[in-house]
């Protein structure tokens, strides 16, 4: 599910949800990144530029999927 949060009223609205159905060849994390490229011109005529995303995202193969679409990314990123 990827949301809006609205920081002044301090809420959160679902923009788009997908179920997850696994497809050969395709990780969990492509289907993940596919998914907010899916709704990226939505979000980004709304204003927003941040994607704020669990540890779980934090890998290269999602992030750069992300930053491709114009996003930046918030969240714990290992290196």
């Amino acid at each position: 599910m990827i949301s809006i949060t609205d920081l002044k009223s301090n809420t959160g609205y679902a923009l788009d949800a997908q179920q997850t159905i696994d497809k050969e060849g395709r990780s969990r994390i492509d289907l993940y990144a596919d998914h907010a490229v899916k709704v990226a011109a939505e979000i980004l005529a709304l204003g927003n530029k941040y994607l704020a995303a669990d540890a779980y995202y934090g890998k290269m193969k999602f992030v750069s999927v992300i930053i491709k679409a114009g996003f930046h990314i918030v969240g714990k990123l290992r290196i």
